[in-house]
């Protein structure tokens, strides 16, 4: 198994979808730098920015199960070991 590190899946998910960003963030960039400070289920995490803020970013083309469905939590702690 290749284990990918949580910077390259962060990247890639901040490059392909940016979840409830002001629109001037969105437009100014395709990238944001920060850490990963939340994964709240197998699709979706928030990263905090350098400046405090808080930005919920959703993993594109991944079909996740929500919460209340079956294998969700196993979902989750897979997206929160990358």
């Amino acid at each position: 198994m290749i284990r990918t590190s949580a910077a390259a899946v962060f990247c890639l998910a901040a490059v392909v979808s940016l979840a409830n960003t002001p629109p001037a963030l969105a437009e100014q960039s395709a990238s944001i730098t920060g850490r990963v400070v939340r994964v709240a289920d197998g699709d979706t995490i928030t990263v905090e920015l350098q400046d405090k803020r808080r930005v919920r970013v959703r993993l594109q083309g991944i079909d996740a199960p929500e919460l209340t469905m079956a294998y969700s939590l196993v979902s989750r702690r897979y997206l929160t070991r990358l």
